[in-house]
């Protein structure tokens, strides 16, 4: 009898519809201007970084006289340069400034997001792989006036540990925000229903 009565509530509990959660105007507006900026501040803090990263391999490039060196930063410039453009270009905030923001807005840019986040390996780490592979050459064969080198081996085989563990915590922190988004996503267009 008791088996009986479990199950029925078992049973009554799974099979329970979830109620619609409505979003008013006000709620869909104040989300849509917080993802907006949130993605202005994380861009900002993209942009300083690339100024200095660019600011920084700009002065290597008249500073070391290894050319592989030279090379290794100009790539890195290029690479940063590029990063900036297409986070410029996919990743900018879109505009809240519609009288009614609409739910398909505040999920189109959601989705826009979680692309840009779960591709970070294609367009921002890459590009920064080839100019930092040439520089960490061009700073491991550089010799002194004895002929040793200037960076011992361990030094540059720590870095290149350090640059794949960091590439890896990048990529790994920005698909879990994309998989955190594509939830939100999710619950949103069960809204739209």
């Amino acid at each position: 009898m008791a088996g009986d009565e479990s199950k029925f509530i078992r049973e009554a509990w799974q099979s329970q519809r979830e109620d619609p959660v409505l979003l008013t105007a006000k709620e869909l507006r104040l989300q849509s201007e917080r993802l907006t900026k949130q993605v202005r501040l994380r861009n900002s803090f993209e942009y300083g970084t690339a100024a200095v990263i660019a600011l920084v391999n700009g002065l290597y490039m008249w500073l070391f006289s290894s050319m592989l060196m030279r090379v290794g930063s100009a790539l890195i410039v290029a690479g940063t340069v590029y990063v900036v453009v297409h986070l410029h270009r996919r990743g900018s905030a879109g505009s809240v400034s519609t009288a009614a923001p609409s739910l398909d807005f505040l999920i189109a840019e959601l989705k826009r997001q979680r692309d840009l986040l779960w591709k970070v390996w294609e367009w921002y780490l890459l590009p920064l792989f080839p100019g930092i592979a040439v520089f960490l050459f061009g700073l491991s064969v550089m010799r002194g006036a004895n002929g040793l080198p200037i960076v011992p081996d361990r030094s540059i085989t720590l870095t290149v540990t350090l640059v794949v563990v960091s590439f890896a915590l990048i990529a790994f922190a920005n698909r879990e925000v994309s998989r955190r988004l594509q939830q939100r996503i999710e619950m949103l267009e069960r809204l739209q229903r």
